[in-house]
Parts: structure tokens; sequence; C-alpha cells
């Protein structure tokens, strides 16, 4: 990306002048951060997710410190905060890309994306989707994932950022079979 960009890794940004956020990607030390961003999300939007907040929290912190590890240093996983500079580096989002070789064409699964409800509607969900179509166009893969049918922001702003739907790409959520969640796709870079 762009230096001037201001959905750039790192690049602090404003939005109505209210918050200044910056996106980057997790260190390895911050297993503790990603756990509670992770619970959060969880107790917040639970379905949302295709976990539950009772297993993730029953997780022990060997498998946060590897999960924090594969997010910040792997080269087939990647986990993006969004920090609030405003609210003393206070995390506010969440988005991790999954780099998938199975099957034909290479793929990134963008999962576990959620923002704090003080964030919405602010940006701060955009540049954490636009963190990881970066990390996917810098390995030419096209970005895939699932939303629920009826999270009309969620899908508006994926929609906005290129994604498409995926014919007969349709599955039931998790937590309730009467719901159902879309497949969408974004294209890849070919660089």
């Amino acid at each position: 990306m762009r230096d001037d960009n201001p959905l750039a890794d790192d690049a602090p940004w404003s939005h109505d002048g209210r918050v200044t956020v910056h996106v980057r990607r997790i260190r390895s030390d911050e297993a503790d951060v990603l756990r509670a961003v992770r619970l959060a999300a969880l107790a917040d939007a639970p379905s949302a997710f295709s976990a539950d907040l009772a297993t993730e929290t029953a997780m022990t912190t060997e498998q946060w410190i590897e999960r924090a590890r594969r997010g910040a240093e792997g080269d087939d996983a990647v986990t993006f905060l969004a920090i609030d500079d405003a609210a003393d580096g206070a995390p506010i989002g969440l988005v991790t890309g999954l780099h998938d070789h199975a099957g034909g064409q290479p793929t990134v699964e963008l999962v576990s994306m959620w923002t704090a409800p003080i964030a919405r509607r602010r940006g701060v969900g955009r540049a954490l989707v636009a963190a990881v179509i970066a990390w996917a166009d810098e390995r030419s893969s096209p970005v895939e994932l699932w939303v629920v049918r009826g999270n009309d922001g969620a899908e508006a702003l994926y929609r906005s950022l290129g994604f498409v739907s995926l014919p007969t790409a349709e599955r039931p959520t998790l937590d309730d079979p009467c719901r159902d969640e879309l497949r969408l796709r974004r294209p890849g870079s070919t660089r």
C-alpha cells in the first residue's frame, strides 16, 4: 500500500475527528490481548462466529500464545488489531486471515472479523478488511468469507470492497439452523 493510504498497516487515521485508529499485525507477545478481544467479540456477537464463548474461554494459556504467535509470525495466517490511540491504545477491532493452500487455487479465508460497538460505522471494519485484502494481494490470492444473512451492515461493507456472492454457497449457522450464511469472494490481485 502507498504510504499516504489511511488504511495502510500501522497508519494512524481519524474518522470524524473523534477516533484515531491504526491497524497493525498482532505481536507474538499479545496472547492476553488476543484472548480479551476475541472473548469480547464472542460475547457481543455470538451468531457471527463459528466458535462459541464457552469453548474459547476454556482454551489454555498455551493455546492463546500459539494463536497469537501464528497470527504475528506465520506465513499462512495473520491477525490484525485495530488500536484506538485516543483510548491509550485499546484494541477496538480484530480480524484474521488464513491462507488456504488446499484444493485448486490458494485462497485467504477472512475470519474472526469484529469491531467493538463504539467503533462501528466509523471505518474501523473497513480498515481491518483492507489489511487482510492487502495481505492476500501479496500472495495473489482471492479472499473468501462467510457472512450471516441479515447482517446487512457487514454484507454492505464487504460488497463495497469488491466482494460478490458465490453461486449456491450457503450454509446454516451453527447456533441457529433456521439462519444461514452467504459465501462471498473478492478476486485476488494479479501481481
